[in-house]
């Protein structure tokens, strides 16, 4: 395995991956990896997450987690694969390890079946970048902002994505209200929201 791995995911991981679902009928959605193509800008993923042990909270089908895999030390990906789209749900896992396959990056992630209350049980773990591309919604993003500083580095990067999408209101919002609460400051790329370079230790709520 390349790069340092939480101690701590290798019970989980071997769970994880007890679970995948054996549907043959999910394959790689190249629609749905051409949308995150689309969305995400994986120059700006790579800048930030270099040489980093990198956290990533919404993996779906795993576009953003191949680009941030490229260039960390290592990723842990939390997602809970349950299901895409919302109007007819099929579960996401079987695609997910599938791309990380064929892009060959499978040994550099570290994938995590649940939702952002597995948070609250890495707290021993620290990382240097994280990318959050959750719900969207205000509430979902707000409390995983929360809960991620518990397990940022003194100098750890955190990029929200959805940030002024138009369908997704709440993200920015969120983002907006964090940063006014804990006097941080953050910039824009696209529609991707970064604080950089932040002591996430010396918030309150941090470690």
């Amino acid at each position: 395995r390349l790069g340092r791995e939480p101690a701590a995911f290798g019970l989980a991981e071997r769970l994880s991956l007890a679970v995948i679902h054996e549907d043959d009928r999910i394959v790689r959605e190249r629609g749905v990896i051409e949308v995150a193509r689309s969305q995400v800008r994986p120059a700006a993923l790579r800048r930030l997450a270099s040489a980093r042990e990198a956290l990533e909270i919404g993996s779906l089908l795993g576009y953003s987690t191949v680009q941030i895999a490229r260039v960390a030390n290592h990723v842990v990906a939390l997602d809970p694969h349950e299901g895409y789209p919302e109007d007819n749900p099929r579960p996401t896992l079987h695609a997910f390890m599938e791309n990380l396959e064929l892009e060959a990056v499978r040994d550099k992630v570290t994938p995590i079946i649940g939702n952002d209350d597995m948070l609250m049980m890495m707290r021993s773990c620290w990382f240097g970048f994280c990318f959050i591309d959750a719900t969207g919604r205000y509430k979902d993003t707000r409390r995983i902002l929360e809960r991620v500083i518990r397990v940022m580095n003194t100098h750890g990067t955190i990029c929200v994505h959805d940030c002024g999408h138009p369908d997704w209101p709440g993200a920015l919002d969120a983002v907006n209200d964090f940063a006014v609460e804990h006097c941080v400051h953050f910039t824009m790329v696209d529609r991707m929201a970064i604080f950089k370079d932040i002591d996430c230790t010396r918030l309150p709520g941090g470690r």
